[in-house]
């Protein structure tokens, strides 16, 4: 909680921690709650105003319900992981199993909190599902691995337990958690590469000047063999059969490579 300048807080009228001054940053609450003072189904936390020196006044609390009887402590960290620790010659078709030491919280598991990336490099992040039961995750890639390279998960700024405890350390800044060097024996994709939808759709009609066009892929694409503004690059905004020229045009990709997307900053109506 934090409190400026001072304050104590009770349950149900019941004082629950002693006078408490947090008025530059969160302190955490250690607070007993006795089982008398507690009511089936509804509970009401109220905070008791201590005295002030000014009319700016204020009180923020942070907090996470869990299910009674369940306590975490230690925070949340990686147990074990299939393929271990810098095993090397795993087959390119593998999934990941992540063990954890406390239960996970599904909605604070993607492709952001939890990168999968080869050579521990956020521009090349790989693109796939993710299964949360209890304290196991379990990342599936949308095609193989490719082949001797080394593949790392971190964690940015999750995922957390249901406590609330997070797996990265420290905020905006990534964690490594496992790495694994694949072998040297390809493995089919199951499914070729392909385009799975564009944005606009195929022949759309009244598609606004400045609208954003995107290439949705079913798997990640590697962003190093795409140069837009090269003469020779592999993709690029099309007028028939020519290049569109004339036009600044910014290209971005999903943080999974998974889609393309092209933004016009100025563009003429006789180009698409």
């Amino acid at each position: 909680m934090g409190v400026d300048d001072n304050g104590e807080l009770a349950i149900n009228g019941t004082a629950i921690t002693g006078n408490i001054s947090a008025i530059y940053n969160l302190v955490a609450i250690n607070a007993a709650i006795p089982s008398n003072v507690l009511t089936v189904g509804s509970n009401t936390l109220s905070l008791g105003w201590g005295s002030t020196d000014n009319n700016d006044e204020a009180f923020r609390l942070g907090a996470v319900i869990q299910t009674c009887g369940a306590s975490f402590t230690g925070g949340l960290a990686l147990t074990s992981a299939v393929p271990a620790n810098n095993a090397t010659g795993v087959a390119t078709s593998t999934a990941i199993t992540l063990n954890f030491n406390n239960t996970i919280d599904p909605a604070t598991v993607n492709s952001t909190t939890l990168p999968v990336m080869i050579g521990w490099n956020s521009n090349q992040e790989i693109g796939g599902t993710y299964q949360v039961t209890g304290s196991q995750v379990i990342f599936t890639p949308d095609n193989p691995f490719p082949v001797n390279a080394n593949i790392w998960v971190g964690a940015y700024n999750g995922p957390k337990d249901t406590a609330g405890d997070s797996a990265a350390n420290g905020v905006n800044s990534y964690t490594q958690l496992t790495n694994f060097t694949t072998g040297s024996t390809a493995t089919a994709d199951p499914v070729a590469f392909q385009v799975m939808a564009f944005t606009p759709a195929n022949n759309a009609t009244n598609v606004g000047l400045r609208a954003p066009v995107t290439a949705t892929f079913n798997r990640s694409v590697n962003p190093y063999q795409h140069q837009p503004n090269n003469a020779t690059a592999d993709f690029g905004l099309l007028r028939a059969t020519a290049r569109v020229r004339g036009a600044e045009r910014r290209y971005s990709r999903s943080q999974d490579n998974t889609s393309i997307r092209s933004t016009a900053m100025r563009c003429r109506a006789t180009q698409p």
